[in-house]
């Protein structure tokens, strides 16, 4: 998984839950509107997706706040 693939997986969840906004690899989430809701529904559908499991250590807005903070978190487990 690359960073194109998880950029494209984060916005597919916001466009299948009827959100018009796309995100750029580092947008914030929460600067962008995302809620804590949308950012667990992205955190579980990467997870489907690339089948793997983000450690509870990592699952804080600071640590998963953007997709390229994403991309390191995913590259280190």
């Amino acid at each position: 998984m690359n960073k194109e693939e998880i950029l494209e997986a984060v916005n597919k969840v916001l466009e299948d839950r009827g959100m018009d906004i796309a995100v750029e690899s580092s947008d914030e989430f929460n600067s962008v509107g995302l809620d804590s809701i949308r950012i667990i529904e992205i955190i579980v559908a990467i997870e489907e997706k690339f089948n793997v499991e983000i450690p509870d250590e990592f699952l804080t807005l600071e640590s998963i706040g953007s997709v390229d903070k994403l991309v390191k978190i995913l590259g280190n487990i």
